[in-house]
């Protein structure tokens, strides 16, 4: 195949080009192993969550063939995270330096000050052709995953702390204080808005049961949400669960609630049939993966973060 540079017409995502790009991803998904791969109910479910939409989406075409896209997530903060894919068919012909460039563009527009990207370093290209671009690694996570034959052991938080799920409706102001609170000094966490509750109710590997609490005295001390879709990832057939925002108040922390809370989060997904469960940790949180270490959890790869730096609009290189 000829590796000549490929001229491509990039636009805005368009409400008749999901089942494309939904597609498009999956075949990437299906050479790079990464989990991603998606449905159409998933994306579209995805595309309605603030900071994110149809206007941050850039598709790359060649006649009416999808070859690559590129999408970005506005943050909360001065931040946005982006990320682009190409079609394995199409790798190394220059599309996705294309895609880089309108990103930056678009965050530059956008008014962020930094462009964050996570790449898996076992795909080398994906790095060179950040660092070639100017972006430097600030930082990286542990993919971490648990197989598990048995079930998880029961969670058992310490005297005085109370296990509970997310009561739509009642807890949404509560726990916007609680996630603010925790990772106030968390590295690339923004706050949860009201419209990220509303947004993530509307995600389709989002249960009420479960959203794990830790409450003291009726004060909610900590956090684990447990995640699986059943059109998702499978492995022999049985889905892959997912934990995601663990997190426990300063004043609480070292005392098991952390602890408890994954564990009430791997059992429900256990009893969902959910045998391998994934999570990531921040490279400098080594509590966590400490406790993650403890639970049978074993790291599975790395998520390398690499960001662009823009000062009012404009490159600071």
């Amino acid at each position: 195949m000829s590796r000549q540079p490929i001229a491509v017409r990039i636009r805005p995502l368009r409400p008749e080009d999901i089942p494309a790009w939904v597609a498009l991803i999956n075949a990437a998904d299906a050479v790079d192993e990464l989990g991603r791969a998606t449905t159409v109910e998933a994306t579209r479910a995805k595309l309605r969550s603030p900071g994110y939409g149809y206007d941050r989406v850039l598709l790359a075409w060649r006649h009416r063939r999808l070859l690559g896209y590129a999408d970005l997530w506005r943050q909360a903060d001065d931040r946005a995270i982006g990320g682009v894919t190409v079609h394995p068919f199409f790798r190394g012909r220059g599309v996705g330096r294309k895609l880089l460039r309108r990103l930056i563009g678009l965050a530059r527009r956008e008014g962020v000050r930094y462009l964050d990207v996570p790449v898996v370093p076992r795909i080398q290209a994906a790095a060179a052709l950040l660092i070639g671009a100017g972006f430097r690694r600030v930082r990286y996570w542990w993919e971490m995953v648990w197989v598990g034959r048995m079930p998880p052991p029961a969670p058992d938080p310490p005297p005085g702390v109370r296990l509970r799920t997310y009561h739509p409706g009642q807890d949404a102001q509560a726990w916007l204080a609680l996630d603010a609170a925790a990772f106030s000094r968390h590295w690339g966490a923004t706050p949860l808005t009201p419209e990220d509750v509303a947004a993530l109710a509307d995600r389709p590997d989002f249960d009420p049961d479960g959203l794990w609490f830790a409450e003291v005295d009726g004060k909610l001390v900590g956090q684990a949400l447990a995640r699986y879709n059943r059109q998702g990832p499978t492995l022999l057939g049985m889905p892959v669960g997912r934990i995601d925002e663990v997190a426990v108040l300063p004043a609480y922390r070292g005392r098991g609630i952390g602890r408890a809370l994954v564990l009430a989060a791997m059992n429900y997904l256990w009893s969902r049939g959910c045998r391998v469960i994934e999570l990531t940790v921040d490279g400098e949180n080594a509590r966590a993966r400490r406790l993650y270490d403890t639970l049978g959890f074993v790291e599975a790869g790395q998520l390398h973060w690499y960001r662009y730096e823009l000062e009012n609009g404009r490159s600071s290189d």
